[in-house]
């Protein structure tokens, strides 16, 4: 299904409240890309980062920082995959593809005390 700018920023928000645990790639062909797995750390109007907990030798933290911006045709679907409630897919400028999974909520009462 598409979506606007705004319905896009209003899901990862969302997920980013739920503290969902993202696995976000960016691909530019077969053979280039790269993926990474955390939670959205930063969002705002024209940015997002998924922050993966590494840190490089000065310290800072991996992550996958994403222009929303730069992205030029969102779609969404929900996923056949069991651990996943659904993705976004974005074309970027330039050839470049972003896919933003998030995984299902944990059930409180499967959650042990």
């Amino acid at each position: 299904m598409e979506f606007s700018r705004e319905q896009t920023r209003s899901l990862l928000q969302k997920w980013r409240d739920e503290k969902r645990v993202i696995h976000c790639g960016l691909f530019y062909s077969r053979h280039s890309s790269c993926a990474v797995i955390g939670r959205i750390e930063h969002l705002d109007s024209d940015s997002m980062r998924v922050d993966a907990r590494g840190r490089d030798i000065a310290g800072k933290h991996y992550g996958l920082a994403l222009k929303l911006s730069d992205i030029v045709r969102f779609h969404f679907e929900t996923s056949e995959h069991q651990g996943y409630e659904g993705a976004i897919f974005a074309e970027l400028i330039g050839g470049w593809s972003c896919e933003i999974h998030a995984t299902k909520l944990i059930e409180k009462e499967l959650v042990p005390d």
